[in-house]
């Protein structure tokens, strides 16, 4: 399971956030979507405003039930290869 963390964008990914939902909102301002551009616009300058950021917990962080069933399904994806 992934983990969010507020403030925790480094600089860089704060940029690209604020390109890439720029590019959005002008996107569909141009294809004359206003309300959607208005709502995704929203969406993703509070997840870079509020430097949302998403890591996968350390397998030393995982309980050994989710172990076991991560290891499973990659048997069984090995199995299934073989």
């Amino acid at each position: 399971m992934k983990r969010i963390k507020l403030f925790n964008l480094r600089f860089e990914q704060v940029f690209i956030r604020f390109y890439v939902m720029m590019a959005v909102v002008i996107g569909f301002g141009f294809l004359n979507q206003f309300a959607i551009a208005a709502i995704l616009g929203y969406i993703a300058a509070i997840g870079f405003i509020l430097g949302v950021g998403f890591e996968m917990p350390a397998t030393s962080a995982m309980s050994r039930k989710e172990k076991e069933t991560i290891l499973e399904a990659k048997h069984k994806t090995i199995a299934k290869a073989a």
